[in-house]
């Protein structure tokens, strides 16, 4: 598993040294590709949310529920983050004509993320089994708050667009003020990346360090090395960002079916 880990790193930081000359250039038309982005990142958090909360249910760890509910909120707010997309649902009609929505609920997500995976560094040395209610009552409980939460905190940017603080100039570039929001983000998984290094106990551990240095290429290709949406870097930092919704997917299919072999033998 680690030779694999850095196996897939050295791939992602080949990748990154590839693309970085020519992450200014336009792709003009890829906004087509966007809609199957958004369905594959949903599907892939979707899935992964669902068997970490199953995990959770037999580890009774504070953590593994943190981390499920994280890959929970990604898989949800991904939905109006697409549909708020300028200029991807014409024919359907956007959910607001503003151009601040989409990139507030982009910062939500790239904030959010690794605030949930910190959760998760900083209990997952607490005893399995410290929750007093039953695990599975706890797990739909606050699946469930992050599911509301998410809609309203979704729903609160969409309905106040003309309020916002400008996040974008035009529906291509950025503002100024945006800058912080990858700066804020890359310190987040940096913290949690240094978090899981030093306390790294598990496979999943492993795997999540693969997740957080994906995470913060995504964050170099998206709003350093590139300037405008749908550029080269744009769009390979949102591939990145598929391989790492698929990453911790593939390891729990993957360590699931080998245990369910190991115990038919």
């Amino acid at each position: 598993q680690e030779r694999l880990a850095a196996l897939v790193v050295g791939g992602l930081i080949v990748a990154l040294l590839v693309v970085a000359p020519f992450a200014e250039g336009a792709l003009p038309g890829s906004e087509a590709f966007l809609p199957a982005y958004a369905t594959a990142i949903f599907i892939n958090d979707l899935i992964t949310a669902v068997l970490l909360l199953v995990l959770f249910t037999v580890q009774r760890s504070p953590a593994i529920l943190v981390l499920g509910l994280g890959y929970l909120f990604a898989a949800i707010t991904v939905i109006p983050w697409a549909l708020t997309f300028p200029g991807v649902f014409p024919p359907l009609g956007a959910l607001n004509d503003g151009m601040q929505a989409t990139a507030w609920i982009a910062a939500a997500r790239r904030l959010g993320f690794p605030i949930f995976v910190l959760g998760y560094v900083l209990l997952k040395d607490r005893r399995s089994g410290a929750l007093s209610a039953p695990p599975e009552r706890a797990a739909v409980t606050w699946a469930v708050a992050v599911t509301v939460a998410s809609i309203v905190l979704c729903a609160a940017i969409i309905a106040g667009d003309a309020h916002l603080p400008p996040f974008m100039s035009d529906a291509r570039r950025p503002a100024d003020l945006w800058i912080w929001v990858p700066r804020a983000g890359t310190a987040l998984a940096v913290v949690a990346l240094l978090l899981l290094v030093l306390r790294r106990r598990s496979m999943l551990d492993l795997w999540l360090i693969v997740v957080m240095v994906t995470f913060l290429v995504e964050l170099l290709l998206l709003s350093f090395l590139s300037s405008s949406r749908f550029s080269v870097g744009w769009w390979s930092g949102r591939f990145f960002g598929l391989v790492s919704a698929t990453i911790v997917l593939m390891v729990l299919l993957a360590e699931t079916t080998t245990l369910h072999a190991q115990l038919a033998r």
